[in-house]
């Protein structure tokens, strides 16, 4: 995988990860099945960071940096749209 292909699938693994912490308490997933899930998770994300890293650094700090933008736009727009 090419640097691009593998920050697509990054920003796809912490989506998911994303959804699924926003369904912990469904009764869509057991117990068992939702760990595994998270655990699969909390593997894949630092073993891609790492990848990545080793292709291209800026690469990855720009994705960082975009998501943490990404996060203080949505917050804002989340709090906005409450009042």
């Amino acid at each position: 995988m090419n640097t691009l292909q593998l920050l697509a699938y990054l920003q796809k693994v912490y989506d998911q990860k994303e959804a699924l912490l926003k369904m912990k308490d469904s009764p869509e997933y057991k117990e068992d099945q939702y760990n595994r899930l998270m655990n699969y998770y909390d593997y894949k994300i630092p073993e891609l960071r790492m990848r990545i890293e080793k292709k291209d650094t800026e690469a990855l700090a720009k994705f960082d940096a975009d998501r943490a933008n990404e996060v203080t736009i949505t917050e804002g727009i989340e709090y906005l749209s409450c009042e």
